[in-house]
């Protein structure tokens, strides 16, 4: 509670403050943060739902939880992204398509190893005696959803931690994605991985997560909030996590699906907490955590939206 309390403080310095979703015209000039102020109606109740700690809400737990997986909880802990990668792949995609997607869908993957020589290339830190470190080892695959509902998947450009030397790089192609091919990483191979290794058979009781979307307003909002408070950051993470009693509860009150889910179908289901680096410490274990993500399954939540209440 301490680490979202941290975070409550900071929002208090924030004015209000309006979530970019660059959905102004090119060469307008518009400012497309009040664009979007005036556009999306649950904009003020997205503020005050981050704007105070979340009842129940211990991440620490959360991601201790993970631990009902042993083949999972020895992997990769965090997965962390360019803020401004991320926001090119959704604005790209955004202009193509002449819609402002709402989600964006992180669908879990292992490397596979032609996707460590992809993985290898994009991080300067590390070389090939390293490529045992990344094989197998989860990952999350960045996915956009056209209108017409199929998927599009961003080139791999998340940094998995660990390992530690990669930690404090992030991906670095010539080209984050295309949307024509997906010349050198192809991402089915790596997802269907991570069922070869983790899924398949391994948990009857509570099959894996496949994957979890973010209301993108959200995300922004809470970067903007950030860079207002005077603590800019460049970086967000994904951090690996399971869902404790409480949690499960908090989710199924923030996603009323038909029929309603319930939080024994919920509880130690894998999930990602949307995190930030504390910017007043340097350890790479001292995070701000959210969670606001929709786990799919159960498939009645995946077509639900995360409510913002209290």
């Amino acid at each position: 509670m301490r680490k979202v309390f941290f975070y409550a403080i900071c929002l208090q310095l924030v004015t209000a403050v309006g979530c970019n979703d660059n959905n102004k015209s090119e060469g307008s000039g518009a400012d497309s943060t009040k664009v979007a102020a005036k556009q999306d109606p649950g904009l003020e109740q997205m503020k005050a739902f981050f704007a105070a700690p979340i009842p129940g809400f211990n991440p620490d737990s959360t991601i201790q939880n993970l631990s009902k997986y042993p083949d999972l909880f020895s992997k990769t802990k965090t997965v962390k992204f360019s803020y401004n990668n991320f926001n090119l792949f959704i604005d790209s995609l955004d202009r193509k398509f002449n819609v402002s997607a709402k989600e964006v869908h992180f669908l879990y993957a292992a490397y596979t190893p032609a996707a460590v020589n992809w993985y290898l290339r994009g991080h300067s830190t590390l070389s090939h005696g390293d490529s045992l470190a990344i094989l197998n080892k989860p990952c999350l695959v960045i996915a956009y959803k056209t209108p017409t509902g199929q998927f599009i998947y961003a080139l791999d450009m998340g940094t998995i931690c660990p390992p530690p030397n990669s930690c404090e790089t992030v991906a670095n192609y010539p080209l984050i994605f295309n949307t024509t091919g997906q010349a050198g990483f192809d991402p089915g191979p790596t997802i269907a991985n991570y069922d070869v290794q983790y899924q398949d058979g391994k948990n009857p009781i509570h099959p894996l997560t496949q994957r979890v979307k973010f209301d993108i307003a959200s995300i922004r909002y809470l970067v903007d909030s950030m860079t207002r408070a005077g603590t800019p950051t460049t970086d967000i993470y994904l951090a690996m996590g399971a869902y404790t009693s409480s949690d499960a509860q908090r989710y199924v009150d923030h996603h009323p699906a038909k029929p309603p889910i319930s939080a024994s179908d919920i509880q130690d289901r894998t999930c990602l907490l949307f995190a930030f680096k504390k910017p007043s410490l340097k350890a790479a274990s001292q995070f701000i955590y959210y969670d606001f993500g929709t786990i799919c399954p159960p498939p009645n939540s995946c077509e639900t939206a995360f409510i913002y209440t209290r």
